[in-house]
């Protein structure tokens, strides 16, 4: 009898360690999303809904300027710069609340013609109209949100990366939406 159960629960751990790597019952990465964090990066164009696992931003408009106001103050682009800023409408189709300014759950990245790539202006939480650094994102809803970077005046803008935790990243190609 003895060997039976043991019989039986190494055929169970067996069987459940083919499952965990990726046997038929291989756990769902989400909507719109494949498992894991390498292979190519998913494509949308500016305008539509894109997609990184529960994260759905839609661009609204882009535009560029010397400067932006900010709480207690104004962030200039300084010397040869400009700012970049990004109109979205984000939506939270995740399971979980999500805070959007203070340590998202998504990282974003600003992308020129020449491939370099620029990370959002820190304090996104005081550019007007952004939701507070302990504003959660509830699942289900949505939120505008502006996206501020600071690039070269040279940089011509040719895409928006973003990609939830752990997830291949989405790329909004910019180049059809003119930069006001």
């Amino acid at each position: 009898m003895r060997t039976r159960a043991t019989t039986t629960a190494v055929t169970v751990c067996a069987a459940l360690v083919m499952t965990a790597c990726g046997g038929p019952a291989a756990s769902d990465p989400g909507p719109g999303a494949t498992a894991g964090s390498t292979g190519p990066a998913t494509r949308f164009t500016g305008g539509e809904e894109a997609r990184s696992g529960g994260v759905a931003v839609k661009i609204g408009r882009v535009w560029d300027a010397d400067e932006i106001a900010m709480e207690g103050g104004t962030e200039r682009a300084g010397g040869k710069g400009k700012i970049v800023a990004l109109e979205t409408v984000l939506r939270n189709d995740t399971k979980a609340g999500m805070g959007l300014t203070c340590s998202p759950p998504f990282t974003s990245t600003l992308v020129d013609d020449r491939g370099r790539r620029y990370e959002p202006l820190a304090g996104l939480y005081g550019v007007p109209g952004n939701p507070d650094c302990d504003d959660r994102l509830r699942p289900g809803r949505k939120d505008e949100m502006l996206f501020v970077y600071r690039v070269p005046e040279s940089a011509e803008i040719a895409a928006w990366e973003f990609a939830e935790s752990g997830r291949k990243p989405s790329v909004v190609d910019l180049s059809g939406m003119s930069v006001l």
